[in-house]
């Protein structure tokens, strides 16, 4: 099982800077060589709920949040089996 780990608390300027778009990105190339992630967010930045949609759409789906400190989680997701 191949996991991928990906930190989107580093702020990066400009619009493709953006968490939500950073994720898409990244979860593009996960799809096809991860069946596991590991993501660290702020839910200040990207919502709970949008990144389970978007989660959803790449095929992933949340197995585990751990609280790291104030509003930083590690999100641990795996591929939907069909």
């Amino acid at each position: 099982m191949s996991v991928q780990f990906f930190d989107l608390t580093d702020k990066r300027p400009g619009c493709t800077g953006h968490p939500i778009i950073r994720l898409n990105n990244f979860l593009s190339e996960a799809k096809r060589e991860a069946d596991r992630i590991e993501l660290v967010i702020d839910t200040t930045e990207v919502p709970m709920k949008a990144l389970e949609l978007i989660l959803k759409k790449h095929g992933f789906k949340v197995v585990d949040t751990k609280l790291k400190n104030n509003d930083i989680y590690v999100i641990i997701a795996e591929k939907k089996t069909q």
